[in-house]
């Protein structure tokens, strides 16, 4: 059962919010939600991206995730981090195929602190089979952003052809010393609902539970591992909501936080990129501020219960923390 919650009411500005350079990808990864590979029709020139990035740190954002596609491919990428430099939390979130020497020091001359890098498995076989031919690119990369001075992060979507290596993958990250682990959930949205075969079923979970939570914990002190949970689990492992471990995290879609699309399309969650029926308004065309406050779109979608703002109806997930109570990284 998940709590509730009184979500209804946006805040005065988002707290976190998602920009897409470009829907240009070098990838064609099964699970993509946004359903990356070409660019979007009216993608913003350079002045619209850097425009599109002053209305974020004008509305005093504190956190910025740029995305794509793959948002490397955009050849004002380091441009536009250097004119978030004053928002406190940005982070690349990147395939890792593009990362080279001199990429990596312009990543970090940018003022750019971390980088998210997709990792579908523990070894070369596994990530393979959704990223053809990557691994090693990205295993490189790591390294290059590590030795540029950039915190790395790593973000895997657990499904069936990979769900088996998630504790290997947990220990080889712990051998390249990284920070943060983050599992997600396969969604079907984008090109995931074309490969529905992906999902894991109840005994997956079970073994994440049973194997893959409690070795977390043990090397809370050197790694944070953070699990997304889909709520509809949460009966079937058994999970006490009063545990410390987890922590229920509501949709908070066009309450505070927004997406901005290749195109300057303004929409409520980044989830919903790929769903053209979701957009409030274009910063090519008004202020930020001004779609956030005065959309009749987002007026109208705030008002609906949380499971109907999601074309997966998601009223949020259930996130386990190993470092929720077992100290602090250090």
């Amino acid at each position: 059962m998940f709590p509730t919650q009184d979500m209804s009411q946006q805040r005065d500005k988002p707290s976190y919010a998602h920009l897409l350079l470009t829907g240009k990808c070098n990838l064609r990864c099964p699970q993509c939600f946004v359903d990356a590979g070409t660019k979007y029709e009216g993608e913003m020139n350079t002045l619209e991206l850097l425009h599109a990035a002053d209305e974020l740190v004008k509305m005093g954002i504190r956190t910025v995730h740029v995305e794509g596609g793959e948002p490397l491919l955009q050849p004002e990428a380091v441009e536009v981090l250097e004119r978030l430099r004053d928002i406190p939390d940005v982070l690349v979130v990147t395939n890792g195929t593009l990362i080279d020497e001199e990429r990596a020091q312009r990543l970090a001359s940018a003022g750019l602190k971390q980088v998210a890098l997709s990792l579908d498995g523990a070894t070369a076989e596994t990530h393979n089979f959704f990223r053809e031919n990557t691994f090693d690119k990205v295993v490189n990369a790591i390294a290059l952003l590590r030795e540029a001075g950039l915190g790395v992060r790593i973000s895997t979507t657990l499904m069936r052809p990979n769900v088996h290596e998630a504790n290997m993958l947990l220990e080889k990250c712990l051998e390249w010393g990284i920070r943060i682990l983050n599992y997600d959930a396969f969604d079907q949205i984008g090109r995931g609902v074309g490969n529905r075969d992906l999902s894991l079923e109840d005994e997956h979970w079970k073994v994440l539970a049973r194997e893959l939570l409690p070795r977390a914990k043990e090397v809370a002190d050197r790694m944070q591992v953070k699990v997304a949970i889909p709520s509809k689990y949460v009966k079937l492992l058994g999970i006490d909501e009063n545990d410390p471990d987890y922590e229920w995290t509501w949709c908070t879609s066009g309450l505070s936080q927004l997406l901005i699309r290749p195109d300057g399309a303004v929409m409520p969650c980044f989830v919903l990129a790929s769903q053209e029926n979701y957009v409030a308004g274009n910063v090519k065309e008004q202020p930020l501020d001004e779609i956030w406050h005065d959309s009749p779109y987002l007026r109208l979608y705030r008002k609906l219960p949380l499971a109907k703002r999601c074309p997966m109806g998601y009223q949020g997930h259930l996130f386990f923390s190993n470092v929720r109570a077992h100290g602090q990284v250090h």
